[in-house]
């Protein structure tokens, strides 16, 4: 998840016509020899850039509704090792850092603070042993990681205390526990397409049709997606109660999981998903193909539907967070204090 070529994971959906995007495709690509739109590919070359946009303003011309997410892979990181981990010992503390979503307000502030305070060596590194932790599960890898970020600590300015020792909570997580977490706990790709697929649902359409890309990730949960479709289920509440939750089954009438090389309109979504990545990772300083990404954003190619990336002014909807906390980050500094007193 930390290459720095790949410190973004975006995905993009639309809601055009496959004989539209053929069209499209036919009309824009039809004189060269590119065969299927991989945006990857296409990025590299100057004349490839200019039919991207081309394209991108045909399916903005023709008033499609196009939904995209992207994914800043270490703010993401950083997270999980949150939720998994300091989340649910606060929680066996009493503690419901969910409510009002102070978790993403806390650990929005959480990671830019060691954003600031440590280099990034460092701060890659603490990232890059929780991705090895959670990938080669072992008694022997809980004890060492939670012991490297001790070490870290001592090696780290004051500014970092507070958010490392947020984070360091989560030792006291029981290691039995730690070892029956899911195998793909890091995975990216279903949780995203879930927060997608939600977008769909509650923007009032009655019905509708998913065609997703065939790769091994979503081969992966195809079982589970059909059954998050089923009729069977019946106004099952899935979230935490607040503007996180989606009212099951999805309103889906036809799930198909299908190769891109087969569909234009998938083709198309990759070229929007790859457009969107590479625009945030200019804004977020990751390696990228500058010039382009700042063609795509004078041409107004640069608006997500949503995202995971840090921002220290997010807030929640109104009326969804406690009043009575106005602070979520420092009421939980203090509440560390209490828990993991140094």
């Amino acid at each position: 998840m930390l290459r720095p070529d790949q410190r973004v994971f975006a995905i993009a959906s639309h809601d055009l016509p496959e004989t539209q995007c053929k069209s499209f495709i036919t009309d824009i690509f039809g004189t060269t020899n590119v065969g299927e739109l991989k945006y990857t590919s296409l990025r590299r070359r100057p004349n490839h850039q200019a039919r991207i946009i081309e394209l991108l303003r045909s399916v903005r011309d023709a008033g499609a509704v196009t939904k995209t997410y992207v994914v800043d892979k270490r703010f993401s990181l950083c997270q999980r090792m949150f939720d998994y981990f300091t989340e649910s010992v606060l929680h066996e503390h009493g503690i419901n850092i969910f409510q009002g979503a102070a978790n993403i307000i806390v650990t929005n502030h959480l990671y830019l603070d060691l954003v600031e305070a440590l280099d990034d060596n460092s701060l890659g590194l603490i990232l890059s042993k929780f991705e090895d932790m959670m990938r080669n599960r072992s008694e022997a890898a809980f004890y060492e990681f939670w012991s490297m970020l001790e070490g870290a600590r001592e090696h780290s300015p004051e500014q970092a205390y507070p958010a490392l020792d947020a984070l360091l909570i989560g030792q006291k997580f029981p290691v039995s526990r730690y070892l029956e977490l899911p195998n793909d706990a890091l995975d990216l790709s279903f949780t995203v397409m879930f927060a997608l697929m939600c977008h769909w649902q509650n923007s009032g359409l009655e019905r509708f049709e998913v065609i997703h890309d065939e790769s091994k990730n979503a081969e992966t949960y195809q079982n589970v997606w059909k059954q998050l479709c089923s009729p069977e289920i019946q106004n099952l509440l899935a979230g935490v109660g607040d503007f996180r939750s989606v009212m099951l089954p999805f309103r889906v009438d036809d799930l198909q999981f299908a190769k891109s090389e087969s569909f234009a309109g998938l083709q198309v979504a990759d070229c929007i998903a790859g457009a969107i990545s590479e625009v945030t990772r200019l804004q977020i300083g990751a390696p990228c193909n500058e010039d382009f990404a700042a063609k795509l954003i004078e041409a107004g190619f640069d608006e997500v539907t949503n995202n995971i990336l840090p921002d220290r002014n997010w807030s929640p909807p109104k009326g969804t967070m406690d009043q009575t906390i106005q602070d979520p980050y420092e009421a939980l500094i203090d509440i560390v204090g209490s828990i993991y007193p140094h």
